[in-house]
C-alpha cells in the first residue's frame, strides 16, 4: 500500500469521539470530522494539516506558507547547498501510508469513505537524514501529534529542527505562554513578522475575540536533553507557533537512534475577560491526561 511522493515518515492516527465519525478519501487528501473537530490532510504538502477547525470555526488556517508539521535544514545534493527539507519546502519522499479504522487496516483509495469509532492514518516518509512517523490522534479532549524521528547516518548533519509547526489563524489576536517557572506571559499579535515570544515554555495558547474561540498547545514529551524554545512568528496571513529542537545531543546520535516528541492542541470557547483562565485550565488537563 506504499504512496510515493515528495515527503516523509509520517504516521497519522485518528481516534473519533465516542459517538463515532467520518473519514473521506479525496483525490488530494483526506477529511476527518469528529465530535468538534473537522481536520483536513492534503497530499500535495506531504498529508500533512491544512486546514482545523472546532465548532466550525477556524483554528489553523488554509493559505500561502500555512506549512505544518516538521522542517529541518541539512544539506540537500540537488541545491548544492543547506536548504530547507519538509512538508512544502519539498526534499521528502513519502513511502507508504495505510488507513486503519477501529484498529483493522483498509483501502486507501480516493472516493472511498469510511465511519467509526477509531481512524488511524499511517503514513512513513524518508527526510534525508532522519526518518520520521507520526501519530496524530483526534478526539473529544483534542488533537494528539507524535512525532518520532530515526537517524538516518551517525553524526547526522542537522543545522535546523522544527519538530512542529501550527499555523493558527490571522483572526487570533491574542496570546498567553506558561514559562518553565510558572510566570504567565501574555500580548496582542499586530502582524509585523517578528516574534513576540520566543524562549522556553510549558504551553502557548492564542484567542480569537470575534469568536470567542482560543486554542491551547503543549510539548507533552520531550526527551530529556531537549531544552524545548518555542517561539511565535506573528505573520500578514497567519500566526505561527514553532517548536525548535535541541540540536546538540542529535548531532552525536549514531545510525538508528531514535528520539520523539509529542504535543497537543485543544479548542476551547470563553468570553474575553476569562479566556486566559480557561486556556490555563485546558493547557492543565492536556498536561496531566
Amino acid at each position: 500500500m506504499g504512496i510515493k511522493s515528495v515527503c516523509f515518515c509520517f504516521i497519522f492516527c485518528v481516534a473519533l469521539a465516542i459517538n463515532g465519525g467520518t473519514m473521506k478519501i479525496t483525490d488530494n487528501g483526506a477529511v476527518f470530522e469528529t465530535g468538534d473537530y473537522s481536520v483536513r490532510l492534503s497530499k500535495d504538502i506531504c498529508w500533512t494539516i491544512r486546514e482545523l477547525t472546532w465548532k466550525g470555526r477556524l483554528l489553523m488556517k488554509d493559505c500561502t506558507g500555512a506549512y505544518n508539521g516538521t522542517v529541518l535544514q541539512t544539506f540537500v545534493e540537488e541545491s548544492k547547498k543547506r536548504d530547507w527539507v519538509g512538508t512544502g519546502h519539498g526534499h521528502e519522499t513519502v513511502e507508504a501510508v495505510k488507513l486503519l479504522v477501529d484498529g483493522k487496516e483498509q483501502e486507501f483509495t480516493p472516493g472511498a469513505l469510511y465511519s467509526g469509532s477509531e481512524f488511524c492514518f499511517v503514513k512513513n516518509s524518508d527526510l534525508r537524514i532522519l526518518k520520521l512517523e507520526a501519530t496524530m490522534i483526534i478526539n473529544a479532549s483534542g488533537i494528539l501529534e507524535k512525532h518520532k524521528y530515526t537517524v538516518v547516518k551517525t553524526n547526522p548533519d542537522i543545522a535546523l529542527l522544527y519538530g512542529f509547526m501550527h499555523s493558527f489563524d490571522i483572526d487570533m489576536k491574542e496570546w498567553q505562554v506558561k514559562m518553565p517557572n510558572d510566570k504567565l506571559l501574555s500580548g496582542n499579535f499586530i502582524g509585523d513578522a517578528k516574534n513576540p515570544f520566543r524562549d522556553k515554555m510549558q504551553w502557548a495558547s492564542l484567542y480569537n475575540p470575534l469568536t470567542k474561540t482560543g486554542v491551547v498547545y503543549v510539548l507533552t514529551q520531550k526527551p530529556a536533553f531537549d531544552e524545548s524554545q518555542h517561539f511565535f512568528w506573528d505573520r500578514a496571513h497567519d500566526r505561527k507557533l514553532y517548536f525548535k529542537a535541541t540540536l546538540t545531543d542529535i548531532k552525536k546520535m549514531e545510525k538508528g537512534a531514535s528520539f520523539e516528541y509529542t504535543a497537543r492542541v485543544v479548542g476551547f470557547e470563553a468570553p474575553e475577560d476569562k479566556w486566559k483562565e480557561k486556556a490555563a485550565s485546558e493547557a492543565g488537563k492536556s498536561i496531566t491526561n
